[in-house]
């Protein structure tokens, strides 16, 4: 998280895709379905990354997606 946080020192938006943000998910693993369940400083740690100025936090590969074409759109390289 420290060296996330100090990216951002620049003035750069980020895109942060974490999969971290429910107290359960149900995920695919290569032999079975698996409930994943992370731990609390997890979900704090997700909470402090939302925090950060000019970070957007997506939780979804259709959020990634949109979020990705808007940066796009906003750089004018769509």
């Amino acid at each position: 998280m420290f060296a996330f946080a100090r990216a951002g020192k620049p003035d750069v938006p980020r895109i942060l895709f974490s999969h971290n943000t429910e107290p359960s998910v149900i995920n695919k693993a290569p032999h079975d379905w698996v409930t994943l369940r992370p731990r609390r400083i997890e979900l704090e740690h997700v909470e402090r990354l939302r925090a950060i100025d000019r970070c957007r936090m997506v939780c979804s590969p259709e959020e990634l997606e949109a979020e990705l074409s808007r940066r796009l759109q906003e750089l004018s390289l769509e």
